[in-house]
């Protein structure tokens, strides 16, 4: 919560996000909300004999930017690991399992079940137990996944 100095500072200093919204080729539309908290996190926390408010707001807002574009990748990340894993495991009829999977072991509907642990945040280890397999062979799947799709497709 500002104090009413605290405020009058930020009504001030207002133009500092457009200033950093310009400055680095931010759109305003998507990003006013989060500098506008940002500049009274800057406002709240700065220590004038240190540097400037603007110094201090732009290296804050390098910060916020970094991390909300970290998210952005991730979410693009997430999205795309989801939609490959949804294909491998719902349209396994599209792709060649031969070589991958030892059907001795695993059976190909298996396959997409190991996947999705893996991408659960389960250790080969865990899936290994589950599955009734041993945790090279699980290693040995995915590498075989990798190399057959994840490199096909760079």
């Amino acid at each position: 919560m500002l104090n009413d100095a605290e405020r009058q500072k930020v009504e001030e200093n207002h133009n500092l996000i457009y200033w950093y919204a310009h400055l680095v080729g931010l759109n305003l539309d998507d990003w006013y909300d989060l500098l506008a908290i940002e500049l009274c996190y800057a406002v709240k926390k700065h220590n004038k004999d240190r540097s400037s408010l603007s110094t201090y707001y732009k290296m804050r807002c390098d910060g916020l930017v970094s991390r909300e574009k970290r998210k952005e990748m991730t979410k693009k990340r997430f999205h795309f690991k989801v939609q490959y894993i949804e294909n491998i495991h719902d349209d396994q009829c599209q792709y060649d399992m031969n070589g991958l999977v030892d059907n001795d072991v695993l059976h190909d509907e298996e396959f997409g079940e190991i996947i999705k642990m893996r991408y659960d945040g389960f250790t080969q280890q865990e899936i290994a137990k589950k599955m009734g397999a041993s945790q090279s062979y699980i290693s040995n799947v995915f590498k075989r996944l990798k190399k057959k799709y994840y490199d096909n497709n760079r």
